[in-house]
């Protein structure tokens, strides 16, 4: 019989075969080689077992002719219903992996690799799934312990992929947005965002790589109760080719600090006018101030000015008795000297005296003149 390995024909008289016989044997997954009957349009009908290794029998716990001998459909876990099929499918267009929980009703888990190395040829790889699903199984129970803590804390915890679809939204996350979980998973959590927002939580995802994984930013939502702002941290989860598969994302409603800081930020700019108003106002009270205390010192200094002049006429104004004689019509001052009464008026008032003649002593002159005329 002609053993064959991986689509290479080997012939059992050469080293070459040995080597490859070896290895064959020795490979620490299932393998089983069948050949591939194909009718007159080419299509797969026959799947005949030509060939298997050791491990292939020891995974399902058969013997290796009981495999070779038996039909090629019992030999697959699943049988005939659940690989028909699959395997016109492998034939036609090439490769195709399943993974199988069961064989024959017993607890052996396996998964099964489909290929084509040859037109002529099907190879079955199988290798042992039990601690891959026990992994998984592990996962999910810690999964399941995860969400029941995260089921009760207060923050807003989610998990969404790089498309912004969800795939984790724990109660209060829920609560939030007044959405059951079958409402917001699967869906856009960007759906929840708004539009002046959107921009933002972009721009903070983008930021993220290896070197910087995380990233804490706030953003508004539009609620029932008016607008609602959230601190989120996003944390990326990367594969082992660096590339980004999923974010962890945990929010903190800071919609009452955010508040209070607009409020205080309100009261302070409010104070703020005010003291600049307040201070405009003095500014203008001094202003006011020193141009009235600049005219009270001109009114004071004219005060004094009109003081000393009335002073000055009120030591030349000549009041109480004066003594004239009554001849001569001169005058005594306080000294006992007599003057004329235009030198007594220079000297005692403020008066300038100008001599002239009245028309009464022009017309005695005159009189005087006829007589002294006629005389002669």
């Amino acid at each position: 019989m002609v053993r064959v390995c991986l689509g290479c024909c080997m012939s059992e008289d050469s080293n070459a075969d040995n080597r490859y016989e070896l290895f064959y044997e020795r490979f620490p997954m299932g393998i089983l080689l069948a050949e591939v009957g194909r009718d007159r349009y080419r299509h797969p009908e026959t799947f005949t077992p030509v060939s298997v290794n050791m491990a292939y029998a020891r995974l399902l716990g058969l013997a290796r002719v009981t495999i070779l001998e038996s039909d090629f459909f019992d030999i697959l876990p699943g049988g005939r219903t659940d690989w028909s099929s699959v395997l016109d499918e492998v034939a036609e267009k090439g490769r195709s992996t399943r993974g199988i929980s069961y064989w024959d009703g017993s607890d052996i888990h396996v998964q099964v690799t489909l290929f084509l190395p040859r037109r002529d040829l099907l190879a079955v790889v199988i290798e042992d799934a039990a601690m891959r699903l026990s992994t998984t199984k592990s996962v999910s129970a810690h999964e399941s312990q995860l969400d029941a803590v995260m089921r009760t804390t207060a923050e807003l915890v989610c998990r969404f992929r790089p498309d912004g679809a969800l795939t984790y939204a724990n109660r209060a996350y829920c609560e939030f947005f007044k959405k059951v979980r079958e409402e917001l998973v699967v869906h856009c959590f960007l759906d929840e965002v708004t539009d002046e927002e959107e921009p933002t939580v972009r721009s903070r995802l983008s930021m993220l790589n290896r070197d910087n994984p995380s990233v804490t930013y706030q953003h508004r939502f539009n609620g029932e109760g008016g607008d609602r702002w959230v601190e989120w941290t996003d944390i990326a989860l990367f594969d082992d080719e660096g590339e980004i598969t999923e974010y962890q994302s945990f929010g903190r409603d800071v919609t009452n600090a955010c508040r209070d800081a607009f409020e205080t930020a309100r009261v302070a700019g409010f104070m703020e006018d005010l003291l600049r108003h307040r201070t405009q106002q003095c500014s203008v009270a001094e202003s006011q101030a020193s141009e009235k205390h600049m005219t009270s010192e001109v009114l004071s200094s004219e005060v004094e000015t009109l003081r000393a002049e009335i002073k000055k006429l009120r030591e030349r104004t000549i009041v109480g008795e004066l003594k004239v004689c009554s001849s001569c019509n001169r005058v005594n001052d306080d000294e006992g000297h007599w003057m004329v009464v235009p030198l007594y008026l220079e000297s005692h008032t403020a008066a300038r005296v100008d001599s002239e003649i009245c028309p009464y002593c022009l017309r005695k002159a005159e009189r005087e003149l006829e007589r002294k005329g006629r005389s002669r």
